[in-house]
């Protein structure tokens, strides 16, 4: 069909519907007109699809199915009907880059084709795919010059830019409703033969019917067993402490309900009362990571509209949301060094080897970091077998189905160095990186106690060349300053990947924790005026505020010299962790005690303590979402903020429960392994009459989340 045809085609269309819009009469003549336009472009259709099933040799089952259906839609049948009603149409405010429509789901699995005689029983069901239509750069030039003629983005804003990656470019999705005895292999030779006479490149993908909604793989067995053997394990152990079997400590009650709620709901220790406060930090964190992904965390062919989604994102409460939400990350690396130092430099026990000490806690945060993440893995899994929709092959597989081949990257803490659709649950990024930066910083943290002057020479060094590095390697890739969401997601995309998720970058939040820490321990009475305290912690939010609001220009195309954009990104993360730092100095030596106490709250110390399950949990939960989705949603501030609140409160829930079935358990396991290192410090202080106040496994090695 030529490109005057399809036009006289499109034509015919409207013309029938204004005709019948215009004509007099009852509805039998309506009825006529439409009736009219369908003959007609039955007509246009089944010649194509004749041509194209003969020249790709579809199977007789596939080709008798699809010749069935158009016949049944031309001769208005019942059941061709349901199935071309489940089909979606053209997406609304398509100029306003709503790039999927959806169709219906449920609808179409559970459309049934005609009977067939000898069997009573249906000769083909429908069918669900995805597919994805990517146009030339011709007609998406043209459609992208009306969107700045209407003046709907800004007039130097450029056309996204093709990616190498089969989610991320810049393609339109359409719900489709196929008889199933079509394979999708077939799908795609049928729509790609008509397609590519148009130069446009199609796929279809993501097929599913009714039937194969009840089908698991044997890993979903594998987790529902684990669980349930975790579950076992809970009312075991709990029924043993209740009746008093056994008691808080032995290995037979480490998974009891009991003794894991009298650990979550305690009282702060007097010795890290003076620190509680961090504990409402950490939760406070929490819920703003997972409002910003929240908003991150949105199928974009699901968006409604990407323009309106794009216009919110230049709103001071979206830097908040999002700016803020990575700058949270980084004060997580910073508590991790300032809790660290603090613990290590606070010892008072005998001396102890320093490559012993290295070994320890190197297992120990490997052991806690690991444990809970593989059973949030496992309970992937499980989430994937329920999920069903028009969305489930969009953002939904990106994330879940990595897990199918690089699940090792998390226990070899590794998964930072994949490519987003290759990250086995992409938030993942975290552990790795702790532990990464964990391994070097130990030996600096180490060097401290003994080589104070040594060791803080070299980490200012360090944290330097880290801001170094990252401004040569935003120069050489031409990256963003931050991550910049607007219509240019390939350069967002690039950003998360070469800077975002890499060590170094965060290496220099760490090194001012660490830092932190020892300043913390070494001048906790130091004298400091009731106007300096003020001024500098007013100064601290100030300059907390500018490293979130320095973005804006960068959202309204205001044009920033490249030498500054360079200087933001390579020293925001370095002044906001200084600043952060100052007011948890401020806090934990008594002084600002109006907010210390406020975020020492039971509540929060609570919350505080399930943060890292929290981490863990929230991204699989936002992903079942994005999966089980069947309608556009709309990128507005209050209903997002809205859903982030129930996301959060879901996500401690789910948290609670991983908490006490797998992160409480393992720390029980790992502190009564490792307790063989307390008897060994104990034995050497009576031979030298010491009688430490700190114990080397009371040292906190816990992941960046964990006090």
């Amino acid at each position: 069909m030529t490109k005057v045809r399809r036009h006289h085609v499109v034509w015919s269309l409207l013309i029938g519907l204004m005709c019948a819009n215009n004509a007099s009469g009852d509805f039998s003549d309506l009825e006529k007109e439409i009736l009219d336009v369908q003959k007609f472009m039955i007509r246009k259709l089944l010649p194509l699809a004749q041509d194209a099933i003969v020249d790709t040799e579809t199977s007789a089952s596939c080709a008798g199915a699809m010749l069935k259906l158009l016949n049944g839609i031309r001769n208005r049948e019942a059941w061709a009907l349901k199935f071309l009603t489940s089909n979606a149409g053209i997406p609304s405010a398509a100029l306003y880059f709503t790039t999927g429509a959806l169709g219906h789901y449920g609808m179409c699995v559970s459309s049934k084709g005609p009977v067939d005689e000898s069997t009573t029983k249906p000769i083909f069901t429908g069918k669900f795919c995805s597919l994805y239509f990517t146009s030339p750069s011709g007609p998406l030039n043209w459609a992208w010059n009306i969107i700045k003629e209407n003046g709907d983005v800004h007039p130097s804003a450029m056309l996204p830019s093709i990616v190498d990656s089969s989610y991320l470019r810049v393609r339109i999705r359409f719900g489709v409703c196929v008889p199933s005895t079509c394979e999708t292999e077939e799908l795609n030779a049928l729509i790609s033969h008509v397609a590519n006479k148009y130069e446009y490149e199609s796929e279809v993908s993501g097929c599913r019917t009714l039937a194969d909604e009840s089908e698991r793989t044997p890993t979903f067995y594998v987790a529902i067993c684990t669980f349930g053997c975790l579950v076992i394990l809970v009312a075991l152990s709990t029924t043993a402490e209740h009746l008093q079997w056994g008691k808080s400590g032995d290995f037979s009650c480490v998974f009891s309900l009991i003794s894991n709620n009298k650990h979550l709901f305690a009282a702060t220790t007097e010795k890290n009362q003076a620190l509680a406060f961090l504990n409402g930090v950490k939760a406070l964190l929490s819920f703003w990571i997972v409002l910003g992904h929240t908003y991150f965390m949105v199928d974009a062919y699901t968006i409604y509209t990407l323009k309106e989604a794009y216009d919110a994102m230049k709103s001071v409460f979206a830097q908040f949301v999002i700016t803020g939400a990575f700058l949270g990350v980084t004060t997580f690396f910073c508590i991790s060094g300032f809790l660290f130092t603090r613990g290590l430099i606070s010892y008072k026990g005998p001396s102890i080897p320093a490559v012993f000490i290295y070994v320890v806690f190197m297992v120990r945060r490997y052991v806690r970091l690991t444990v809970p993440s593989a059973a949030v893995i496992l309970f992937g899994y499980i989430m994937r077998a329920w999920v069903n929709g028009p969305t489930a092959d969009g953002a939904f597989r990106v994330y879940t189905e990595a897990c199918d081949t690089n699940w090792w990257r998390i226990f070899a803490l590794a998964n930072n160095f994949a490519t987003l659709e290759n990250m086995c649950w992409y938030h993942y990024w975290f552990m790795s990186v702790d532990m990464q930066i964990f391994s070097v910083a130990l030996v600096f943290a180490l060097m401290m106690p003994r080589r104070p002057k040594l060791a803080i020479t070299i980490l200012v060094l360090c944290a330097l060349y880290s801001c170094i590095w990252i401004i040569d390697t935003s120069h050489r890739n031409k990256l963003q300053a931050a991550p910049i969401i607007n219509e240019n997601w390939a350069q967002l995309s690039r950003f998360l990947y070469l800077m975002y998720v890499k060590a170094f970058t965060h290496f220099n939040a760490c090194v001012i924790g660490l830092l932190a820490g020892f300043v913390y321990v070494k001048a906790y009475d130091m004298y400091i005026s009731k106007t300096v305290q003020c001024v500098s912690a007013v100064l601290c939010f100030v300059v907390m505020v500018t490293m979130i609001l320095a973005t804006l220009p960068f959202y309204y195309y205001i044009p920033v010299p490249r030498y500054i954009e360079l200087f933001y990104a390579g020293f925001h993360r370095i002044v906001w962790s200084v600043a952060v730092s100052w007011l948890f100095f401020l806090m934990g030596t008594n002084r600002m005690q109006w907010l210390s106490r406020t975020l020492s709250l039971r509540l929060f110390v609570v919350l505080g303590r399930l943060s890292f399950s929290t981490y863990l949990i929230h991204v699989p939960l936002l992903t079942y979402y994005m999966g089980i989705n069947t309608v556009y949603v709309q990128i507005e501030h209050s209903k997002m903020l809205r859903t982030a609140i129930g996301n959060y409160v879901i996500s401690v829930a789910l948290a609670y429960i991983l908490h006490m079935m797998v992160e409480a358990p393992t720390m029980q396991v790992e502190a009564r392994l490792f307790r063989f290192i307390k008897k060994a410090e104990m034995k050497q202080a009576q031979n030298d009459n010491k009688n430490p106040d700190l114990h080397l496994s009371d040292v906190k090695v816990h992941s960046a989340t964990k006090l």
